[in-house]
């Protein structure tokens, strides 16, 4: 008889707390007209910087991405590629480099993530938004190549229709929408979260964001070939060990005849893009409406942001996370010698 009105009491207790976290939830019409409201402030603080012009030296290099971009580099002559030359490698060729570059930042109206009545990442987003961009760019190198860029028009010709292809499948995969289609979502990052005590709303931190990266990786080789390939190492107190590298690429030991032997890609995450003192960045703080990315030939200006953005070094935040992309153990021991041979 004690046992059931301890459990009458339990079923009670639980009901009661049911209801106040409901009472405490807001409506469902109150969250729309808060995230509305969220975006437009949102979009009045940073809107007027991802739509302004930034002026560049030409006397001073641009670096981007490990791509350098100076005037004084190019063979200034009466050669007939001079001027091709000036456009690949000066100010303009940066600006194709940069627009290039996958633009991933707040989001609204997408479809609700689960537990919440979130249909925005506006506000509390930032860090998932940037290491979106940072593995996008990774997967960009993977599957299109550093050179790659993309023009907005329609491909003329077999290889840069595949390359649109490719292009547009990148993006797919970083769509706000809870599929395994789209492997690295916001709505699966937050779900990976979820172990952790993170719930829709809460902040992140590069390194809990790497680790997510990591973990949607492994998943996504699951269930989808392409990226089986494909591993990524997060260094843990800024700490790089080449034999972890090596047991990711399935490689024993350092012996020519494993070396020989077919190895995965690497993204090593411990970008960073200068002009003497300032910072060239994507701002992922920005908030555009959803994008059905599933829809045939979806629009992808969005995903290109047309304005880079300069911060001075003394405003970057120290708390950070550097990505490197290596296309095999080869290159990531090639880097690791440059590195260690730098004085």
């Amino acid at each position: 008889m004690r046992s059931f009105r301890i459990k009458r009491e339990i079923e009670a207790n639980s009901k009661h707390s049911r209801e106040l976290d409901e009472e405490n939830e807001p409506p469902e019409g109150d969250s729309k007209y808060k995230n509305k409201f969220m975006s437009l402030w949102n979009n009045m603080k940073y809107g007027w910087m991802v739509n302004t012009k930034t002026n560049f030296s030409k006397d001073s290099p641009v670096w981007l991405l490990g791509r350098c971009y100076h005037r004084k580099m190019i063979i200034d002559s009466s050669d007939r590629n001079s001027s091709r030359e000036v456009e690949e490698n000066g100010i303009e060729g940066f600006k194709s480099d940069f627009i290039s570059r996958i633009w991933l930042t707040y989001r609204r109206e997408f479809p609700i993530l689960t537990g919440s009545h979130f249909t925005t990442d506006c506000g509390w987003g930032c860090m998932l938004r940037s290491g979106q961009m940072l593995l996008a760019q990774g997967l960009v190198c993977h599957f299109l190549g550093r050179s790659w860029r993309w023009y907005d028009r329609a491909p003329i010709n077999v290889g840069l229709y595949n390359e649109e292809r490719n292009h547009r499948k990148i993006i797919k995969w970083f769509g706000d929408h809870p599929s395994h289609n789209s492997p690295f979502s916001i709505h699966m990052l937050v779900k990976l979260g979820e172990p952790a005590g993170k719930r829709p709303g809460d902040w992140y931190g590069p390194s809990s964001v790497s680790h997510l990266l990591r973990q949607a990786v492994e998943l996504a080789s699951k269930d989808n070939q392409e990226f089986q390939h494909l591993c990524i190492y997060v260094a843990q107190d800024c700490a790089v060990y080449t034999r972890d590298i090596l047991d990711l690429c399935g490689v024993k030991k350092l012996h020519p005849r494993d070396m020989s032997k077919p190895s995965k890609a690497i993204i090593l995450l411990v970008p960073l893009r200068y002009q003497d003192d300032k910072l060239i960045h994507l701002d992922p703080h920005y908030c555009q409406e959803t994008v059905d990315v599933w829809q045939q030939d979806f629009p992808l200006w969005s995903f290109h942001c047309r304005h880079p953005r300069k911060m001075n070094l003394s405003k970057f935040d120290p708390s950070c996370c550097v990505g490197f992309y290596f296309r095999s153990l080869d290159e990531y021991l090639e880097f690791k010698n440059m590195i260690e041979n730098v004085q």
